[in-house]
């Protein structure tokens, strides 16, 4: 990893490292068409046009089928894929989650605090971890070197899940430098197109499925 400078913050984690879900519910009927939006620097959404919602009829036959094949158990071999997100912008790390949730099978956890993001990563198993590059006391690359050293010197040693960067400065040399890092997966540049957060997602966690 680059050398990494810590700040407050950072040094309460290497002390810690020393002594160790508007998301729809759908009935599974298609018709639904997301909105297209943008997430800008601060966090807020930018509408780029209205979702609509197709109204589809059914024959009675068809409901009554229909209602009989969902009491079937649904079995599945593909675990549910977990995601970390951690973001100071909590307005930001609301839409990320709902997207999320909405587009693709999968958990979400949260956290505007990098702190307690950390504790959650050294007590669940996660398949991804979608990190702010820039945040105070914490950043989004120091944060991920201090998961992978607590990962690293566990017993027996984890697997450190790949790390997507989300930042508003995408061109700056630090963070282009970090895309050659082990386990840095990408960087999402604000403002993006929340279908391309899902793409990276979808590319950075191999066997996630479509919600349905």
């Amino acid at each position: 990893m680059a050398k990494l400078g810590v700040n407050g913050g950072g040094q309460r984690l290497f002390e810690s490292l020393d002594s160790f879900g508007n998301v729809a519910e759908t009935s599974g009927m298609p018709g639904r068409i997301a909105p297209a939006f943008f997430i800008g620097d601060d966090g807020q959404t930018v509408a780029q046009g209205r979702g609509q919602l197709g109204e589809i009829f059914f024959h009675r036959k068809s409901l009554k089928r229909r209602a009989l094949s969902r009491k079937r158990p649904f079995m599945t071999a593909v675990p549910v894929k977990k995601i970390l997100i951690v973001d100071d912008d909590v307005g930001l790390t609301r839409v990320m989650r709902e997207a999320l949730l909405s587009y693709l099978r999968c958990e979400v956890d949260s956290s505007p605090n990098p702190e307690y993001g950390f504790e959650l990563a050294l007590t669940k198993t996660y398949d991804l971890l979608i990190f702010d590059f820039s945040m105070p006391m914490i950043d989004g690359a120091m944060l991920f070197f201090l998961i992978g050293k607590a990962y690293n010197h566990a017993q027996p040693p984890r697997i450190v899940p790949p790390l997507l960067l989300v930042t508003g400065r995408g061109d700056e040399k630090r963070a282009q430098e970090l895309l050659q890092e082990a386990g840095v997966r990408g960087l999402v540049a604000k403002p993006f197109v929340i279908n391309r957060l899902i793409e990276k997602v979808k590319d950075c966690v191999p066997g996630i499925e479509l919600a349905v």
